[in-house]
């Protein structure tokens, strides 16, 4: 992992992006708690943050290296989180038809979440409701 400051940045915009949607999807998790002010720019760690990361920093020397180490620690278990969730949400829609989920996600302001976490475009929907 570089230590440079455009690393640094772009891991915030990563987080940032993945808590809103966590966020969207289970306002209660409690990864959404370790971090406070979280808006466009940026966000404040928390304690609890950096005892649950804070392994990750060994090995870096500089101060954004450490903290790069930690927050793509956290960017993962977010993104951990949203994957769990959609697909949970769509377990709950078994027999239905792809055609049927896309409808039932877009209804509930899904669809770019799903297509971003689970199929890429690539995979048919259906693959993960079994």
């Amino acid at each position: 992992m570089s230590d440079c400051y455009e690393d640094r940045e772009a891991t915030i915009r990563m987080i940032i992006g993945e808590y809103q949607t966590l966020q969207k999807l289970n306002p209660k998790n409690k990864l959404l708690k370790l971090v406070e002010k979280v808006d466009s720019t940026g966000f404040d760690t928390t304690k609890s943050f950096f005892r649950k990361y804070s392994e990750l920093k060994k090995g870096h020397k500089s101060g954004n290296g450490k903290f790069v180490s930690m927050a793509i620690g956290y960017y993962f278990d977010l993104n951990k989180e949203i994957i769990e969730r959609l697909l949970r949400l769509l377990s709950e829609e078994k027999g239905k038809t792809e055609e049927d989920l896309w409808k039932i996600m877009e209804e509930k302001g899904l669809v770019g979440i799903v297509r971003t976490h689970l199929t890429h475009n690539e995979m048919p929907l259906m693959n993960f409701v079994q």
